[in-house]
């Protein structure tokens, strides 16, 4: 329950001072593509760690809803992955970039100590979220 309120203070007062939000970066395949890292300061572990995907937009990881959402999530204290699609942000439908974006998402993932790999969630806005859900139930991550 305490997670729940933290979510929605910092989703309706958002607070700048409670996270950090640093850069990253991951490979998908032979590219190397940036990323975002959402979590609270001050925290050495987090018990849940997500992949974010955003959606058919030139903002990318830079959209403004995204943010306030993965920084809400942070703030109830969980670990939020935003790995930038480049392609989606110049508006090329390439619905199958998702299940090797998911994948390289979650491999940078298991590369933190911070983080219980057994803890990994997805979600995901508008074309990735679609994306997301007709192409899950193929994917197999090995570790």
């Amino acid at each position: 329950m305490i997670s729940t309120l933290r979510f929605l203070r910092q989703y309706f007062r958002p607070r700048a001072d409670l996270l950090d939000v640093s850069e990253a970066t991951f490979r998908r395949g032979q590219e190397t593509l940036p990323a975002s890292v959402y979590r609270l300061r001050n925290r050495s572990h987090y018990p849940t760690a997500w992949v974010v995907l955003h959606g058919i937009t030139y903002r990318g990881r830079q959209h403004r809803g995204l943010q306030r959402f993965a920084s809400s999530m942070a703030a109830a204290g969980h670990l939020v992955f935003v790995p930038e699609i480049p392609e989606w942000s110049r508006f090329q439908v390439a619905p199958a970039l998702a299940v090797p974006t998911i994948r390289a998402a979650v491999h940078a993932l298991h590369e933190r100590s911070d983080i219980d790999p057994d803890r990994i969630g997805l979600f995901a806005f508008s074309f990735g979220g679609t994306q997301s859900i007709t192409n899950v139930p193929s994917l197999v991550i090995e570790t």
